[in-house]
């Protein structure tokens, strides 16, 4: 399959950005409970991943000319995802995430160079996929810091500048 400027351009960012935070949460216990909601790192693993795979699933609907409905309400998204997934084992929740980014990535793979043209519908309102990259990108790393946070792990990470 031939890879393209823009295309390589995404897989680049999120290959570097999920190594930089992969780097930043080595050794990191994600059982740790992050605040009296209830949330533990491994299960802010899983939010990221339902997003990604949300992200996806957009990508899919677009390559497909199908229409893509995003989630009604993100709140009760997230709650969803959280009670669904809620004290899955930290192995799993982070097999989990990291193969969400690799299903989004094939996603990205599968794009023909004319979908980099048009804006996709996604739950974060049309947008181009270089865009939806970003935001998938900019997210994970404020989530991630907050569980450094709560770690003690205050540092900054080395990022792409999200």
């Amino acid at each position: 399959m031939r890879v393209f400027v823009e295309q390589e351009a995404i897989l680049t960012l999120f290959e570097d950005s999920r190594a930089a935070t992969l780097s930043a949460v080595a050794d990191l216990d994600w059982a740790l409970p992050l605040g009296a909601d209830g949330w533990r790192g491994a299960d802010v693993l899983g939010h990221l991943a339902a997003w990604e795979l949300e992200a996806a699933r957009a990508l899919a609907a677009h390559q497909s000319g199908a229409a893509y409905a995003p989630p009604a309400a993100r709140e009760a998204f997230n709650q969803a995802v959280f009670e669904q997934a809620r004290q899955a084992a930290p192995a799993r929740a982070l097999a989990d995430w990291q193969a969400a980014r690799a299903e989004l990535t094939e996603r990205v793979l599968a794009l023909e160079w004319p979908g980099y043209g048009r804006r996709l519908d996604s739950a974060d309102g049309p947008l181009f996929i270089g865009a939806l990259a970003k935001r998938l990108i900019a997210h994970e790393q404020a989530h991630i810091r907050a569980v450094l946070r709560a770690a003690g792990r205050d540092q900054p990470y080395d990022t792409w500048g999200g």
